[in-house]
């Protein structure tokens, strides 16, 4: 990252981004369709050339997806002319601050009306930036990064799993996970795809690439099938399916919360192998632990207190009830 921003000239502080967006985890996943380590969504990923299929999703990849961040982020800049503004864009949109900019009158960051999570985004970023650019001060002490990853990519034109090619390699299949973190499933799509190997085993590669086998792998579907039933909510099925109420609603035309018994509902299907998945709420201080009951099994998620939050407002949210959250939160009253 710091190489790409002294190679665009664009400010080093911008390198503490992904503190604020993912924790520097390349698969993070929000329950608002945003993944990888700078948290694109779909449709931006696309338009910033990070390609998405059943077999590859690029947001995952750090070297790809740096790339298309700050892309995005010179372009916001390049368009609001102010990096707060562009800061600000990037975490609710570039239409939404623009039109904020023009009924508003102002181009200060500090004077506009905007999303809450917008106006607390940029403190919380330049939070960070001072407290990774001062860590003495608050005697903090972060552990020393390993070593970058030195290798070189060589093209596979078929589809192979990842163990076959670390066990080709003598190497972790687990390294080569970690040099690939945008395959979705350990396995490379049919039409071929460029894997990252350790450097200097990019020709022993090529010279097994007839030995490894061919994988036979359907991805899962990208949608399930889900049946409503007796004390369903939207707010249960989406912790269920680790989406959003909005997003169901979404996928599945409706107009209103409201849900029937019976009804056949579209959910997100399995995204990734071992995915991370990030918070959406990035905003606040305290967690709290929010629950739903579905089909006779519990299923928790977690929440960050915002201002004016209650528990039974929480409670009313998420399908729950103000004890069951005591309950899980250890909360006495």
């Amino acid at each position: 990252i710091r190489n790409e921003l002294a190679a665009r000239g664009m400010p080093q502080e911008l390198q503490w981004l992904p503190a604020v967006e993912s924790n520097f985890k390349p698969r993070a996943y929000s329950w608002a369709d945003a993944a990888g380590m700078w948290q694109f969504i779909m449709d931006t990923g696309k338009r910033y050339g990070l390609n998405r299929s059943g077999f590859v999703d690029d947001r995952m990849d750090p070297y790809k997806a740096t790339g298309a961040a700050l892309d995005y982020l010179g372009d916001l800049y390049d368009m609001l002319g102010d990096w707060h503004l562009a800061l600000a864009a990037y975490n609710c949109g570039e239409s939404r601050v623009l039109r904020a900019v023009n009924r508003q009158g102002t181009s200060d960051f500090w004077r506009l009306s905007l999303p809450r999570e917008t106006l607390r985004y940029v403190p919380r970023f330049l939070a960070a930036v001072y407290l990774f650019e001062n860590p003495e001060q608050y005697n903090v002490t972060f552990p020393d990064l390993e070593p970058a990853f030195v290798f070189e990519e060589t093209m596979i034109h078929k589809s192979v799993a990842l163990v076959d090619v670390a066990e080709s390699l003598e190497i972790a299949p687990e390294q080569l996970k970690e040099m690939n973190p945008g395959i979705r499933y350990g396995v490379t799509p049919p039409e071929g795809y460029p894997i990252r190997v350790p450097l200097g085993l990019g020709e022993t590669l090529l010279a097994a690439a007839d030995e490894i086998p061919e994988a036979k792998f359907t991805p899962p579907p990208e949608t399930l099938k889900y049946r409503v039933r007796r004390g369903d909510t939207l707010g249960h099925i989406a912790l269920r399916y680790r989406t959003s109420v909005r997003k169901l609603k979404s996928m599945n035309r409706l107009r209103s919360d409201r849900i029937r018994i019976g009804r056949v509902l579209k959910v997100p299907g399995k995204r990734y192998n071992n995915t991370v998945y990030a918070s959406t709420q990035r905003s606040s201080t305290a967690a709290a632990t929010v629950a739903q009951t579905a089909s006779s099994s519990r299923i928790t998620g977690s929440y960050t207190i915002r201002r004016g939050d209650t528990l039974s407002r929480l409670a009313s949210r998420f399908g729950t009830t103000v004890s069951m959250l005591r309950q899980l939160n250890g909360l006495r009253n």
